[in-house]
């Protein structure tokens, strides 16, 4: 079956958070969103630099680029008995080399003998298949969100779990694909929203592709550095007609 790719998309709507807070919140969702995808056989160590993440007072965003839909299948080695155990006097499997073929879920015949710390052992070689992306991800995204930790978090609503604001809102598709999933007793979902005053929403996301364009219409710029030549560009053109000028 040949891989396809998608961009996934998650994006935690929350009440308005410190500055200080979003930088740090994004260097904890990129670092644990890489961790994660590479353990899950979903990212490989030198495709990292397709985990991106994006910010502003009410929004982390996480975006994934072609990410595959199904995890790479992964060869399991068990080591077992040493052969002078699992073997009778017969050269035949024993109940030691049998009840490791039963409990590694394989053939007694498919056990291979290996030298290992000098001596003869019984191997279990077991591949395991992918499971498809779809599948993995809800889970992965909760146990995101779940791990993001904050020098000053609050509860609110019911529960133990802590975040640094209330969380309003969670977007997460694959592709078009919505990731269902549940965090502090709110449902993911495919809803977003933009400013607050200039274009609230809510704005419904199709496909995970078009949440810039969205942010766009929802006078949202969640780039931080564009944000930050945006708000340099106005404070240098309004400088002079307050007799100042911009450094």
């Amino acid at each position: 079956m040949r891989t396809q790719t998608r961009r996934l998309l998650l994006e935690i709507g929350v009440e308005e958070m410190p500055a200080a807070a979003v930088r740090a919140a994004l260097g904890q969702l990129a670092t644990e969103a890489a961790r994660s995808l590479v353990e899950n056989r979903l990212l490989t160590q030198a495709a990292i630099d397709a985990v991106r993440v994006f910010g502003t007072p009410r929004r982390l965003t996480l975006i994934v680029e072609a990410l595959p839909d199904i995890q790479r299948s992964e060869v399991v080695e068990m080591k077992g008995p040493p052969t002078k155990i699992a073997f009778g006097p017969d050269g035949r499997p024993g109940p030691a080399g049998v009840g490791f073929a039963k409990a590694q879920g394989v053939a007694v015949e498919a056990l291979e003998v290996r030298e290992a710390e000098g001596g003869e052992y019984l191997f279990a070689v077991k591949e395991s298949p992918g499971l498809l992306a779809g599948e993995v991800l809800p889970g992965i995204l909760r146990s995101l969100i779940e791990s993001l930790e904050f020098t000053k978090a609050m509860r609110w609503g019911v529960g133990t779990f802590k975040f640094i604001r209330p969380i309003r809102w969670l977007a997460a598709l694959y592709g078009a694909d919505q990731l269902p999933f549940e965090v502090a007793g709110l449902q993911s979902g495919r809803l977003t929203y933009g400013h607050r005053f200039l274009a609230e929403g809510p704005f419904e996301l199709a496909d995970a592709d078009q949440y810039e364009a969205t942010m766009s219409a929802g006078r949202v710029v969640v780039a931080p550095t564009e944000r930050r030549q945006a708000v340099e560009s106005m404070v240098r053109e309004a400088a002079p007609s307050v007799g100042g000028r911009a450094f």
